[in-house]
C-alpha cells in the first residue's frame, strides 16, 4: 500500500467547480494505489456509483450536505445517498437507493448530526468500520448464535466501501475508501431477545 498525502482527503471546492470532479480526483488515485485484489473490487463499485447517476445528482441537486455510502459484498453493489438542504434540517430532504428515490422510507431515514459524526471519523484509506454489536435478524438462515456470528464475520471480511461527504457551505468534500477488516470481532444478539 502506498503512502497517500492527507491533503487528498479534504478537497476545497472552487466556486462553480463540479463536485464530482473533486471526488474523482480524490477517490480514483486512492483506489489505483491499492493492491490488485482490493482495486478489483473497488473499481467496479466506484463505476457502479457513477453509473447510477451519482455524479449528476452531486453536481445538480440543491443541497447543503450530501452523504454517500457505496458498498460491495461479493461484487453485489448497493449505494445510499442522503441530501440535506440546511444544517437545521434533522432529516434528509432527499434519499436515493441504487439511483432511485427512496424519500420517506423509514429504513433509510437518519439524522444529519449522526451522519456528520460518523463521516467526521473517516480517513482517506482505512478498513471498513463496523458495529461490534451485531443484530441477528429473525430472517437469517442459520439458527444458532455461532452460525450467525460466523456468517456475519465472513460478510464483513468481504465488504468494500466508498463513503463521501460534501459540505457545500464550507466548499469541502471528503472521500473515504475502505477495505475489509482482516479479523472483525463482534458480538451477536437476536432481535427481540436472546438466543
Amino acid at each position: 500500500m502506498k503512502f497517500l498525502p492527507a491533503c487528498l482527503f479534504l478537497l476545497t471546492l472552487n466556486a462553480g467547480a463540479q463536485v464530482s470532479r473533486s471526488i474523482d480526483s480524490t477517490a480514483l488515485p486512492i483506489i489505483a494505489s491499492l493492491q490488485s485484489t482490493a482495486s478489483a473490487y473497488l473499481t467496479p463499485l466506484y463505476n457502479y456509483a457513477v453509473g447510477s447517476g451519482l455524479q449528476k445528482r452531486l453536481d445538480t441537486l440543491p443541497y447543503d450536505h450530501s452523504f454517500v455510502s457505496a458498498e460491495s459484498v461479493d461484487s453485489a453493489f448497493s449505494i445510499i445517498e442522503w441530501y440535506f438542504t440546511a444544517d437545521e434540517d434533522s432529516i434528509p430532504s432527499m434519499i436515493f437507493v441504487d439511483g432511485s428515490p427512496a424519500d420517506g422510507d423509514p429504513e433509510y431515514e437518519i439524522a444529519l448530526q449522526q451522519l456528520q459524526k460518523e463521516y467526521a471519523e473517516l480517513r482517506p484509506l482505512q478498513t471498513a468500520p463496523y458495529k461490534r454489536k451485531q443484530v441477528y435478524w429473525h430472517g437469517c438462515v442459520k439458527p444458532t448464535r455461532k452460525h450467525a456470528k460466523e456468517e456475519m464475520i465472513e460478510t464483513l471480511k468481504r465488504t468494500y466501501r466508498v463513503q463521501i461527504h460534501v459540505d457545500r457551505g464550507k466548499k469541502l468534500s471528503n472521500v473515504s475508501v475502505q477495505t475489509p477488516p482482516a479479523r472483525p470481532r463482534i458480538t451477536v444478539e437476536r432481535k427481540g431477545g436472546k438466543f
